[in-house]
């Protein structure tokens, strides 16, 4: 291997030379690399936002196809509720001019309201209220409502019964009234005491009566089933009274108490509503709920639904990062992803859905490629820059020898030169000295021939 000081021996001039085009070769080579890389860049970001902007598209049309199908579904559960007694997803309220049907029923646990009693049937007990109350005549007050408990009417009845087992629990005939309120759970059918359900009463004083765990399951049981309809507070005190009793403080379902928490927010304004069709999005604890109903004289249907429920298939057979985000810029459904470059928005008003979308990269999708066709240019790059720096190596190597070889050939014939030269001046003088005869004797003449 040739020493590093022998590079810089002549010639320097043609081995500078040979370095600076080497150099400016590499150089140029490597400035086209990442004039492409940068091209590279420009047209994938460019064919990214192309991508982006027909995924926003078609999810968009997607998106308004499956909400106008879900409406078709409302209008026809408008004359017919579903077959299977639920709707596909959510909840679903139908509404008619005096009562209010949820589907499935136990996902809502309590209503808006409840009708309150006419005022004949709360006058109808004001004597026996009046002895038992006022006049604290406990007997007679039993008297009177047992008359009335044999009434017809299952309102009168229902009332009848309570009271009167309320009467006989104060004066300690524990017995009699849980017989009254075996009675009251048996035959009050759909009957309501005060806007609650009269089997409700009953069984709720039975569990204190007979201080059972077990029925007092029973009845948490009944409640999460939603066997009667009640308001919240109405279900706060049962539930909380069912819970004491059968000792067991578990929280209630998130979702059902989600659900009954919408309902109730937008009671007022699904009541007050009167356009045969609508949706619009609510937020409760901070999670987004969408609303959609139709609506026909008299008749009302309403779907309460999450909207990640609705999107989310369709969100996720995209390659892409989507999301719904509402007008306050709160995600509604999907993803946003907020560090990447190229983002597509659609307003409302471009795709008609309630909710504008937002479509960008899926994360680390465009990276990725980039990142292969970066590393398979930087190699091209160093393979080009390597073969160049190679054979100027090897050229330069190659000059060196070829001008080793002639400064070899160059002192070898320098060397024959003068040993051909030395004998040849000596034959030269003798030569004269014998052609001009100036030989002393002849015995060096003869040396000399």
């Amino acid at each position: 291997m040739t020493p590093p000081r022998e590079w810089l021996k002549p010639p320097r001039s043609l081995l500078t030379i040979l370095f600076l085009v080497t150099l400016v070769s590499v150089s140029a080579l490597g400035w086209f690399g990442w004039k492409l890389l940068d091209q590279e860049r420009v047209v994938e970001a460019q064919r990214d936002r192309e991508r982006l902007e027909q995924a926003a598209d078609r999810i968009a049309a997607i998106a308004r196809g499956a909400l106008a199908e879900t409406g078709e579904r409302l209008g026809t559960w408008l004359i017919t509720p579903p077959s299977d007694g639920k709707p596909d997803e959510g909840l679903l309220l139908l509404l008619s001019s005096d009562t209010l049907s949820a589907l499935p029923a136990h996902r809502l646990l309590y209503r808006p309201s409840n009708p309150a009693p006419p005022e004949a049937l709360i006058n109808a007990f004001a004597d026996g209220e009046t002895l038992e109350f006022q006049q604290a005549l406990p007997e007679r007050a039993i008297e009177s409502y047992r008359r009335l408990a044999d009434s017809k009417n299952p309102e009168i009845k229902a009332g009848a019964l309570v009271r009167m087992a309320r009467v006989l629990r104060k004066i300690g005939r524990t017995t009699d009234a849980r017989t009254a309120y075996l009675d009251l759970a048996k035959s009050a059918g759909v009957a309501r005491v005060a806007g609650v359900a009269a089997e409700l009463i009953a069984r709720h004083a039975l569990c204190e009566l007979s201080g059972l765990k077990t029925d007092a399951q029973a009845l948490r049981q009944d409640l999460l089933q939603s066997r009667w309809q009640l308001t919240r507070g109405q279900f706060a005190y049962y539930w909380s009274e069912s819970s004491r009793l059968s000792g067991n403080p578990d929280s209630l379902p998130s979702e059902a108490t989600a659900l009954s928490a919408v309902v109730s927010q937008a009671w007022p304004e699904i009541d007050r509503e009167q356009t045969p069709r609508g949706q619009t999005t609510i937020w409760v604890d901070e999670h987004p709920w969408f609303l959609i109903w139709r609506a026909a004289p008299g008749r009302k249907a309403v779907l309460i639904a999450k909207p990640e429920s609705l999107l989310k298939p369709i969100f996720a057979g995209t390659d892409v990062s989507s999301a719904a985000v509402d007008s306050e810029g709160r995600v509604v459904a999907g993803h946003r992803n907020g560090t990447s470059h190229a983002v597509v928005r659609r307003t409302p008003a471009e795709t008609q859905l309630p909710w504008a979308l937002y479509v960008t990269s899926a994360p680390g999708l465009n990276e990725t490629g980039m990142l292969v066709r970066q590393r398979f240019l930087f190699l091209v790059t160093a393979v080009m820059v390597m073969f160049l720096v190679a054979g100027a190596y090897f050229i330069a190597r190659a000059i060196r020898g070829d001008l080793a070889v002639a400064r070899m050939q160059s002192d070898f014939v320098s060397a024959v030169s003068h040993e051909f030269r030395s004998p040849l001046t000596s034959i030269r003088q003798l030569s004269e000295i014998l052609a001009l005869d100036r030989v002393p004797n002849e015995d060096r003449r003869h040396v000399y021939y």
